[in-house]
């Protein structure tokens, strides 16, 4: 039989897409096509309403579109709100996040009729299992699931629950199994890694302590960090992120530029903390690739505490901005909130939108004019042709000449514009 799966979300999704796909193989051929598949996946995200839409609108199509196709639904949202999945289709199929490699048992049902469900918390740990990779030079290594916060907007919570790390030796021999195999760069992704341990008496830093001994020559790319937890790893993680193996990239959700919504959104934390700790960041590691999230509109935002947003960017200068426009979540405390008018969201995530691209287009030049001679690695085949590479600091350059994927390069900077550089060989 043949199965074809579609992943939505976050890197983590894309690591639990490559699990299942990895227990499958050995007995179900894995194919691109929707239309030629027996049996059909869709691994699930439900962070935005957005997104939320979008899958339980492909839910219905297919459905409708492939009745005689067995439907398996995977991931986030079955396990938050499988009564909205089961209304549009009471045959589908579902698995939860916390039972990923179950994927064989439910496909073995499917492929015999038979509805297959398993919903609910457990302690799962993949660690070490078959993978499928999307690029044999990436390798995106779980090292947590679920997280220790209680945001107010966040529904992730609800379907992921409460931290639960993977053991640091084991999380150590996978990475050997992967860099083995030919692996370059690693990510090492969680809902917050920078909680990574603190349910194992280990710790996020400890972790990329002995990662980075391993005798290869490969990149890491650390994922999202809560400021709640990032702020209080401070010099021990600092002192480990000078290895030439970490990418001098970092990502931190902040949300708002007032203290007054993020004590509202339940984000312990205060502006000024954050911008002062990254500012000690920026010293160390001047070309330090920085990534921040902000949410636009939260319920009762005034146009006073939006401006504080936009000055924190204007402080911060980061070189990447992920914008989401709020939108209640079901079964959280922000959905009680009377919410904004959606014409006051959508002009505020416009003027954040202009704001940060002009900033994002400046970051690169900066860059380019402080680098125009380069170390990259090159990792990927583009998107619009060429080749993708990372520099140290996890910015993208174009190359259009052939080069070997997985070797490191030195290049000259020749084009900066707002989400990549281009480069040639030297």
């Amino acid at each position: 039989m043949k199965i074809y799966l579609e992943t939505f979300g976050c890197s983590f999704n894309q690591a639990s897409s490559e699990i299942m796909q990895g227990i499958l193989q050995s007995k179900y051929q894995l194919i691109p096509s929707i239309q030629d598949a027996d049996i059909i996946i869709l691994n699930t995200c439900i962070v935005k309403t957005n997104t939320e839409a979008k899958i339980l609108g492909k839910i219905k199509s297919y459905s409708e579109i492939f009745p005689d196709k067995g439907l398996l639904v995977a991931g986030c949202m079955p396990e938050a709100m499988s009564e909205k999945i089961q209304r549009i289709n009471p045959k589908i199929s579902m698995i939860g996040p916390h039972f990923v490699t179950e994927v064989m048992s439910a496909v073995d049902a499917i492929a015999e009729h038979k509805q297959f469900i398993q919903l609910g918390k457990r302690k799962e740990i993949k660690v070490g299992m078959p993978r499928k990779f999307q690029n044999p030079l990436i390798a995106i290594i779980q090292i947590a699931q679920g997280c220790l916060n209680a945001c107010s907007y966040c529904i992730t919570k609800q379907a992921m629950g409460t931290l639960q790390s993977y053991p640091l030796d084991r999380l150590l021999e996978e990475a050997k199994l992967y860099l083995n195999k030919g692996c370059k760069e690693i990510w090492l992704t969680a809902q917050d890694t920078g909680c990574y341990g603190l349910d194992l008496n280990s710790s996020l830093p400890l972790l990329l302590e002995q990662l980075i001994q391993l005798p290869y020559e490969f990149k890491v790319r650390v994922g999202m960090m809560n400021p709640r937890n990032f702020l209080p790893l401070k010099e021990p993680l600092l002192e480990v992120f000078g290895n030439q193996k970490l990418y001098k990239f970092l990502h931190i959700p902040i949300q708002s530029g007032n203290d007054e919504i993020l004590e509202k959104m339940n984000r312990p934390y205060r502006i000024a903390e954050v911008a002062n700790h990254l500012s000690i960041w920026k010293q160390k590691f001047p070309d330090l690739t920085i990534s921040i999230d902000i949410i636009v509109g939260y319920p009762s935002e005034t146009a006073p505490q939006f401006e504080d947003t936009i000055a924190m960017v204007k402080r911060l200068q980061p070189d990447i901005v992920n914008i989401s426009k709020f939108g209640a979540r079901p079964k959280t405390p922000a959905a009680q909130l009377k919410p904004l008018p959606s014409h006051i969201i959508k002009e505020r995530s416009t003027i954040l939108s202009m704001l940060c691209d002009e900033i994002t287009r400046a970051q690169n030049l900066r860059y380019m004019q402080r680098n125009p001679i380069t170390r990259v690695l090159a990792i990927s085949k583009g998107k619009k042709g060429g080749i993708e590479a990372h520099t140290d600091n996890y910015k993208p350059v174009i190359l259009k000449e052939d080069c070997e994927l997985g070797k490191f390069y030195n290049v000259k900077l020749v084009e900066a514009s707002q989400n990549y550089l281009n480069g040639v060989l030297i």
